[in-house]
């Protein structure tokens, strides 16, 4: 991690952690509106998402904020609605937006304006989930009236292809693409019972990976460029290793078991939680040679979740200091910190700390009594 930001001197919403100062910026909604979510950031702390109305919860325009609150209207294809789901570190965006008739098209932002990123032939809709630093992009593609039944990538010219469907399952999705252009997703089976964790080579090859129970719920949250993946299998906390075995990973100590791995880095830190017992739940990080290490609760708090980390092994997160939500920055030794308010947001009632960049941003979100959602961002 390169630490890019110093503070000399701390004002209100800048605090101490994990050591470097961290200042506090609340991501605004489009003029009219009353929410904002983030969706992602990338390494030069621009964010994107979306802008929320008075009157729904769902996206309502596509957002970018270039590391202030100043949100940018990123447009539609002549719908009302837009979203932005990812952001690689050059600034394209991609992800889905409405044409005049209603219908959701995926969407690539080089620039300003929108450009459709198209469907396959027997389809009317597509959507666009991540985009790798060479502008490969993934995401779905299907028909309105059955939904999205069809894995597909665009490569950096914007030429749509299917994902391979592995023989015995009867459809797959994509959720994320590494910048070497593996691809990461799940399978469904003929029988439908449980999901298996997928990887697709750059060369479009199909690989299931191994579960812990045959039938049971699988689920890639990350992978890295070497193509280790790691996520949950049944409910554990798992890596799936190059050679193609599973390996659950341990717990701190013989009474507990872990229950899911969020972030995995390119030297093996891995960021996730575990269970000791029913509503006791703590952060936990996975050093890179395996061992499991627990991660401080606040004083008098209680449940903890660890979402990211880098090759540092900073981690990043939330925990129930109740009555609140606050979102928490582990150093590498475990200990917690309380990340920033502004005194303006210190009556919110949940925070929650979602991702950590190479460069040290935090991207999150902010919530308010009476239900008003923020994006934030800490740098």
């Amino acid at each position: 991690m390169t630490v890019a930001v110093v503070a000399v001197g701390l004002v209100p919403g800048v605090a101490e952690a994990a050591g470097r100062a961290y200042s506090y910026v609340e991501l605004t909604p489009l003029p009219g509106d009353q929410g904002s979510m983030a969706t992602d950031v990338n390494a030069s702390g621009v964010v994107v998402g979306y802008s929320v109305g008075f009157t729904e919860r769902t996206a309502r325009r596509a957002v970018r904020w270039d590391g202030n609150s100043t949100p940018v209207d990123l447009g539609t294809f002549g719908g009302e609605r837009s979203r932005a789901n990812a952001v690689n570190d050059a600034g394209v965006v991609v992800g889905e937006a409405q044409e005049y008739s209603g219908l959701w098209r995926a969407a690539r932002w080089d620039g300003p304006v929108p450009r459709d990123l198209g469907v396959l032939p027997e389809d009317n809709s597509s959507r666009a989930v991540a985009v790798n630093r060479a502008g490969v992009v993934v995401g779905a593609s299907g028909n309105l009236e059955i939904g999205w039944r069809n894995a597909v990538r665009w490569d950096r010219d914007g030429q749509i292809s299917r994902l391979a469907v592995p023989a015995g399952y009867r459809g797959v999705a994509a959720d994320g693409i590494t910048d070497g252009g593996i691809v990461w997703g799940r399978a469904t089976p003929q029988d439908e019972i449980g999901t298996r964790a997928v990887l697709w080579a750059p060369d479009g090859a199909v690989r299931v990976l191994s579960t812990v129970l045959e039938g049971s719920v699988d689920a890639i949250s990350d992978v890295n460029e070497s193509g280790i993946a790691v996520g949950s299998s049944d409910g554990f906390a798992v890596r799936w290793n190059l050679d193609g075995t599973i390996t659950s990973l341990g717990a701190p100590d013989d009474t507990t078991w872990s229950n899911g791995a969020a972030a995995v880095t390119e030297n093996q830190n891995i960021a996730g939680t575990y269970i000791r017992g029913i509503g006791d739940i703590n952060a936990v990080r996975w050093t890179p040679q395996g061992t499991p290490q627990v991660l401080a609760t606040q004083a008098g708090g209680g449940n903890s979740f660890a979402t990211d980390v880098d090759e540092l092994g900073t981690s990043v997160g939330f925990q129930n200091l109740s009555p609140r939500i606050r979102a928490i920055v582990w150093d590498p030794a475990g200990n917690a910190t309380t990340l920033p308010l502004s005194p303006a947001a210190s009556g919110a009632t949940k925070v929650y700390a979602r991702q950590l960049t190479a460069n040290g941003f935090i991207m999150g979100s902010i919530t308010y009594p009476g239900v008003v959602t923020r994006g934030v961002l800490w740098r």
